[in-house]
């Protein structure tokens, strides 16, 4: 597992990755690996993986991988070509590589898969937003007090 200590700290701080069930895997040197398992809730009326999930694995993944050489880039486009199912149960891999980046901007091609089969093809670019690298919230866990000052 290899992080950088910005990549590091999103990945502490990202909520969307508990919520999804990712799990970041690592994010440096302009990739990064996103993994999980397909759980029932996330299947579609036919049974098979919603593709939102797919995308979203993708996206996270492009986001880390960009995060890893430009500090506080977000997605700005991004494409997904649909390739095969995903099904309940799959063990699935989101990987990402930088294919170009400059001081402002990353171009990142990640591919979805699991074991036997690629589920989908991702190309998109983010940039560096103004004023999102300097700081982040308190990592995940940490004691916050709400308006009325208790925990």
């Amino acid at each position: 597992m290899s992080f950088t200590a910005w990549t590091r700290r999103l990945r502490d701080t990202d909520p969307s990755l508990r919520t999804y069930g990712f799990d970041l895997v690592s994010a440096a040197d302009g990739r990064a690996v996103i993994e999980f398992a397909v759980t029932e809730g996330m299947a579609n009326p036919l049974g098979l993986l919603q593709g939102g999930f797919l995308f979203a694995a993708a996206d996270a993944a492009l986001g880390f991988a960009a995060n890893s050489v430009i500090e506080g880039a977000a997605t700005t486009d991004a494409h997904i070509s649909y390739l095969a199912p995903g099904r309940v149960g799959d063990a699935i891999v989101a990987e990402a590589v930088v294919v170009h980046a400059d001081a402002k901007r990353v171009f990142v091609d990640a591919f979805v898969r699991t074991d036997e089969r690629v589920l989908a093809a991702f190309h998109g670019a983010a940039r560096a937003m103004s004023g999102a690298a300097p700081s982040l919230p308190d990592p995940v866990g940490s004691i916050h007090l709400n308006p009325e000052g208790t925990s």
